[in-house]
């Protein structure tokens, strides 16, 4: 049998030779100590300080530099569908809320600043043909001319009515020859602001351009022809109906003044207010080709602008990054795309590519044949939020420059530049933004990461450059290298 008293451990007091009576503390163990741990902390906090301000900055050149390389995926995920697709397909970038450009009324406004950090695929709509339709020919009814037009303005632009517009307007054939009700159109809340219409299928295409009682202020976002709330009848009366009906435009430059439908184009033809106003409505539209003789009831096409892919995903850009397009449809000192791609309503730019690379040709208002020089190359600019600014305005709230309105003048650019990497003037070599910031200590400065993506238009190809040159005499500087492919990585 096992003895029991031997199976016990050994204690640690029964050690040989300890002298009886003498009193045995079993060993303890020991943690530390409250002063070492503040040292410990102490050190950490030292370490910690000494570190973070090679860290941030390589924390936000990483985020940035994330930004890029999303940016180019989604732009050649958007060529790669419509390669799979032999269709459009695109992206659509979404401002951001802190800096979504709008003014008071609901309306893109230069002087904001605007810019994105969210984007979601878009590819090209069904077409749609439902009813039959007859081209108005005589003085548009006052039930429809009363409406107002949603034109874009800079809030203290008062939207013209119909009455000051000389638009086209389609009917809905509600009857046939024999009386009996046609297929209905169902346009309002279902066809948008700035799709394509074409009559008899053949000949040119007509965009729309309202009616829209309800704008994007008013949660129609999306710039559906609507008179009033989903429901509301048709304010037109033919006979004893209440037919649909759209406002047109021809794309022709019917007056001959270089201009193709000024007054929804977009643009700010006459230099007045910085985008269209009453004032530019001076074009009489006219139905072109056969349709001007026709008075029958004809069937039509609508093809509709693009929209976001079914079951698409918002793709977001690192938190601290954005897409800067402020100075947009002035200096253009950070995001260049056309000023026409911009929806003056919602900010929303869509980027539309053929199977083969290039870049669509189409705004919200038009459909041009080609994008032109300055329409070469879509630059997209990637900033840190802390470096997006707003553009300084005199007394009358117009726009001005920088260093007008501190007080210097000579000096046309609208948002701050870095320090350091500025390049000097070729006549004044002694001028640089470091100069200018020692000269007016409030000047703002770029201190955050930045990054310029570049699409080549007419070939699809994507380029990155990283920190761009800058010269304070010249706003096109930081985008010269990216036109010319100097540096910076392509996919």
């Amino acid at each position: 049998m096992m003895n029991r008293q031997a199976a016990r451990p050994e204690s640690p007091c029964r050690t040989p030779g300890r002298p009886a009576g003498i009193r045995c503390h079993a060993a303890r163990r020991k943690g530390f100590t409250l002063i070492e741990l503040l040292v410990v902390i102490t050190i950490i906090l030292i370490v910690s300080a000494v570190a973070l301000p090679t860290v941030l900055p390589a924390l936000s050149h990483r985020q940035v530099s994330e930004a890029a390389r999303i940016l180019q995926a989604v732009l050649a995920g958007a060529r790669d569908a419509a390669i799979r697709d032999n269709a459009p397909s695109g992206i659509r970038l979404l401002p951001d809320p802190t800096f979504s450009g709008l003014n008071a009324s609901g309306v893109l406004d230069n002087r904001f600043p605007l810019a994105y950090n969210r984007i979601i695929p878009i590819e090209t709509a069904p077409e749609y043909t439902e009813g039959l339709v007859i081209p108005w020919t005589g003085a548009l009814p006052a039930s429809v001319t009363a409406l107002s037009y949603p034109g874009p303005g800079a809030g203290t632009i008062t939207a013209p009515t119909y009455a000051n517009t000389t638009a086209l307007m389609l009917v809905e054939a509600v009857l046939n020859a024999t009386g009996a009700p046609n297929p209905p159109t169902s346009w309002f809340w279902n066809i948008r602001v700035g799709d394509k219409v074409q009559l008899n299928n053949a000949g040119p295409w007509y965009t729309v351009i309202g009616p829209m009682s309800n704008a994007p202020a008013a949660g129609n976002a999306e710039l559906f022809v609507n008179v009033g709330a989903p429901g509301a009848p048709s304010p037109l009366v033919v006979g004893n109906s209440n037919p649909e009906f759209l406002f047109l435009v021809n794309g022709n430059d019917d007056n001959k003044n270089g201009w193709v439908d000024e007054g929804w184009d977009g643009v700010d033809n006459d230099g007045i207010n910085g985008i269209d106003d009453v004032g530019e409505w001076v074009e009489i539209e006219t139905w072109l080709g056969p349709v001007a003789a026709s008075s029958g009831q004809i069937p039509y096409t609508i093809r509709r602008r693009p929209a976001p892919t079914i079951n698409a995903r918002e793709v977001s850009l690192p938190s601290n990054v954005v897409i800067d397009a402020t100075s947009w449809g002035l200096t253009n000192e950070r995001t260049r795309v056309p000023t026409a791609a911009f929806n003056q309503f919602s900010g929303l730019i869509d980027v539309l590519l053929n199977p083969d690379g290039t870049v669509v040709a189409t705004t919200l208002y038009s459909s041009p044949s080609s994008l032109g020089l300055a329409g070469s190359f879509f630059h997209f600019w990637l900033a840190e939020r802390s470096d997006v600014y707003a553009i300084p305005v005199d007394g009358n709230n117009n726009p001005q420059f920088l260093m007008t309105f501190l007080g210097t003048t000579g000096y046309g650019f609208y948002l701050p530049m870095p320090l350091g990497s500025n390049l000097p003037s070729s006549s004044n070599g002694t001028n640089s933004y470091d100069m200018l910031v020692a000269s007016n200590p409030t000047l703002p400065v770029l201190k955050g990461e930045r990054r310029i993506v570049t699409l080549f238009t007419r070939t699809g190809q994507v380029t990155t450059n990283d920190n761009p040159t800058f010269n304070v005499f010249n706003v096109n500087q930081p985008f010269v290298e990216a036109q010319q492919g100097v540096s910076g990585g392509q996919q």
